[in-house]
């Protein structure tokens, strides 16, 4: 990092030193303290440099520029420079804050429930309570480490132990009429801890003494509680205190028959498989709806309709295993070792049958077989890490995945090593070819850097341009082995063939000269008078290609000559016929030695940068014979792709994103994204991110676009004034310096200079304000300079620096 500082210097009338008026304070991390600092002056000047023993001036001192390396304790330091010119006279010292800035850290002491587990955090998952450091880089570039401190609470149980007669109504608002043990109720965030508190009731029930006093009468009754009843009841009551033996009550049931021509509905809830009686002493088993017209002595008629409500019986199925062997213990206390299924038959709170069937299943030990070969000399590492090297049986005992035995049985084999046999070295003339062999082994392969006709098999014909090593590979069963041959290429004679020309006329002779070699021979369909000699002539009919071989010791060359007796001539041009927008488009002219094309050019491969589908032409010349052809091309339109509008959200928002594209798209950027296949997916970026989808048509032709999201930051409410006039010509609202909008900040740390560098104010707390005054001193109108660094609850960083106007 390199920081200017500019200091503007002023000519003192009396002895010309320079004499600078602003600085600008520079911020540093303790990892990085080391900087360099420039200032500017008169020529000839010498500077000195003083850090007040904070800093080391490592090079510059006396110069305009140095490099300081400063203290690694943090805090905020002093830079003083004094200019003294060529003539002797020194300036005034000028100081610049230096803010040596620490390694941020910061605690989120998080305290959460079991059921809460697994916890995410910082990209991090914990399973259990514990600590976790995350680390960052502040916005002023320094380390900045967030350490998690996790704790997991369990939560609260306690029993309720209650006794009642007859029944109890408890907190889940069951009424139990038997004693219970086992029923239990949650308290969300009940416990101090905010976790669940589950409740367990032990209920003892007692019974009451009952009897029913039946009384029957027309018009109406007057009971024993005082109260007069003008219809047939048998639901009111009558209770003795402590009358029952068990300290219980005693309650006495009325039954009482108003002979009236009355209507009365009863309703009645029966287990499955129960019978009830009614009235009449009829019984019934099913619900429904049950009338019954009683004749009372007095002949006055009753109708009693009894409603019927059949609760059928609860039933549940639990699945569990064990491994044979194992006993497996019922919810009846019954045991058992075989699987099938067991029902057990439970009363449930309604008072009705509750059945729990286990359906239990037997796992068998797993053995598992391996028939394993290796070569004489490895080594097999068995499943349990063991090594094995000799023929034998081996056995091994494991835990399976369901946590039954299982046992791993190897038998292991041992082969012989390979006896390969391959072709020695040889040698040849280039371009020749040498068949070569390699026996001894059920599989072989070739490799070579190139020259072979194949690379797997006995036999394998070897034909290199240059000397080649060839490797061997060799495989019987589990076993290898590897050899190598030499070929070596001798060089070939090199012989030169000279024309005076290729193209000539129908009938015409041309002469034909070679060297290079020791002795040549020729050959042609063409007329040739010397096929020995070292030049010879030739006379074509047709087009004809003339051969010359040359032999130098045992190697051969060969090389030739094509001629061209004039004829018709047929010119061609070759490309792609179909490109994308935007592409370059090459075409190839051939069938001539010179050619002009439609463009204007003359070579023979033109590049065109074309915009629509056109008709390209050239004119092809041999000097003698001129032809001319055209080529016609298509441009392809580019996929049609929209990655939609740029848009801003804030942190820990998302947006969502609306692509279009006549063909399918791949999203090119996937971080935050929920789906990479889909045109309108959610993106829930941390940052900034920019992302592009591409695109490809039937014609082939790629195509892409790209979208911004921006993030904005949490301390979008922050604001910091930059000026305030504290009580006279001051008002209320701004009459000290503070900050606002400040929710998003955790920690932080405000310092004030004045322009001379010297720290006026300082504060950690986000609510305190300066009103202008230094050591007691109320200081004058001027322009002062704030640092602010922070930490956010987000766990980031925020530095700020700006100029504050103190007004009087």
């Amino acid at each position: 990092m390199l920081k200017r500082i500019y200091i503007t210097l002023l000519l003192l009338a009396s002895c010309l030193a320079a004499a600078p008026l602003w600085g600008q304070a520079d911020t540093l991390c303790i990892s990085a303290p080391t900087n360099n600092y420039y200032v500017t002056g008169l020529a000839n000047s010498t500077f000195q440099w003083n850090t007040q023993g904070n800093g080391t001036i490592n090079s510059g001192q006396g110069t305009s520029t140095v490099n300081i390396t400063w203290t690694s304790v943090p805090g905020t330091y002093q830079l003083t420079v004094i200019e003294t010119s060529a003539n002797g006279c020194p300036g005034v010292p000028q100081t610049t804050p230096v803010v040596i800035l620490p390694t941020f850290t910061s605690v989120n002491n998080v305290s959460i429930c079991s059921s809460q587990l697994p916890y995410t955090w910082n990209g991090f998952t914990l399973n259990a309570a514990g600590s976790q450091n995350a680390n960052f880089t502040s916005a002023s570039g320094c380390d900045s480490i967030v350490t998690l401190n996790l704790s997991v609470n369990s939560f609260v149980g306690f029993t309720d132990v209650q006794t009642a007669c007859g029944s109890y109504t408890w907190i889940d608002g069951t009424t139990y009429s038997t004693s219970n043990n086992s029923a239990t109720y949650t308290i969300p965030n009940g416990s101090v801890a905010g976790c669940d508190s589950i409740i367990t009731l032990n209920l003892t029930i007692n019974t009451f003494a009952s009897a029913t006093d039946v009384q029957s009468s027309c018009g109406s009754f007057t009971w024993i509680n005082g109260n007069t009843y003008a219809s047939s009841t048998n639901t009111p009551t009558y209770t003795i205190t402590g009358g029952s033996v068990a300290g219980c009550d005693s309650i006495i049931t009325l039954n009482l028959t108003i002979l009236n021509p009355i209507s009365t509905s009863v309703s009645v809830e029966i287990c499955s498989g129960e019978i009830l009686t009614l009235p009449d002493g009829s019984t019934v088993a099913s619900a429904g709806s049950y009338p019954i017209i009683l004749v009372t002595p007095n002949g006055c008629d009753s109708t009693v309709t009894t409603i019927v409500t059949v609760t059928a019986p609860i039933s549940t199925t639990i699945a569990a295993s064990i491994c044979q062997g194992d006993i497996y213990l019922l919810p009846d206390g019954n045991s058992t070792n075989t699987a099938g299924l067991y029902p057990v038959i439970f009363t449930s709170t309604s008072g009705c049958d509750s059945i729990v069937t286990v359906d239990l299943t037997v796992f068998q030990p797993i053995i598992q077989v391996n028939n394993v070969t290796i070569c004489q000399g490895d080594t097999l590492l068995l499943p349990d890490g063991n090594p094995a090297t000799l023929d034998g049986t081996y056995t091994v005992f494991l835990n399976s995945v369901n946590n039954c035995d299982s046992s791993i049985i190897t038998n292991l084999t041992i082969q012989d090593p390979i006896d390969l046999v391959v072709s020695g070295d040889t040698s040849i003339c280039e371009g020749q070819s040498v068949l070569l062999s390699a026996f001894g082994a059920d599989s072989i392969q070739w490799q070579a850097s190139s020259g072979l006709s194949g690379i797997a098999g006995t036999f394998v014909t070897a034909s290199p341009d240059s000397t080649l090593l060839i490797y061997v590979n060799a495989v019987s069963g589990v076993c290898q082995a590897a050899d190598s041959i030499l070929v070596t290429v001798l060089p070939r004679p090199d012989i030169t063939l000279f024309a005076p020309g290729q193209i000539l006329c129908l009938g015409d002779s041309i002469a034909v000269q070679v060297s290079g070699a020791e002795s040549y021979y020729w050959w042609s369909t063409a007329d040739i008078n010397c096929d020995t000699c070292a030049s010879t002539t030739v006379t074509p009919s047709d087009t004809s290609t003339v051969w010359v071989s040359g032999l130098q010791g045992t190697c051969r060359d060969t090389t030739s000559i094509d001629l061209y007796p004039i004829d018709p001539i047929v010119a061609l041009i070759s490309g792609d016929p179909s490109i994308c927008a935007g592409q370059t488009l090459s075409l190839q002219a051939s069938g001539g030695l010179e050619y002009l094309w439609s463009t204007g050019d003359s070579t023979s491969t033109i590049i065109l940068s074309p915009e629509q589908a056109m008709l390209i032409s050239v004119i092809v010349n041999t000097g003698l014979c001129i032809d001319t052809t055209s080529f016609a091309f298509s441009v392809n339109p580019l996929p049609s792709i929209d990655a939609g509008e740029d848009t801003t959200i804030v942190y820990g928002e998302s947006a969502q994103l609306n692509t279009s594209s006549t063909n399918s798209i791949t999203w090119n950027t996937t971080v935050g994204l929920s789906c990479i296949d889909c045109f309108d997916p959610i993106a829930s970026p941390l940052g900034t991110t920019t992302y592009c989808i591409s695109s490809i048509n039937a014609f082939g032709c790629y195509a892409s676009d790209c979208v911004v999201i921006t993030v904005d930051t949490l301390c979008k409410d922050l604001f910091i004034p930059n000026v305030f006039a504290p009580i006279n010509g001051g008002h209320q609202e701004n009459d000290c310096f503070r900050l606002y909008g400040t929710d998003c900040i955790s920690s932080m740390s405000l310092s004030i200079y004045n322009r001379w560098g010297e720290k006026v104010f300082e504060t950690s707390n986000k609510n305190e304000c300066w009103d202008g005054n230094y050591r007691g001193e109320t200081l004058n109108s001027g322009v002062f300079i704030y640092y602010l660094n922070a930490d956010l609850i987000t766990g980031e960083s925020l530095n700020k620096q700006g100029n504050i106007t103190l007004f009087r």
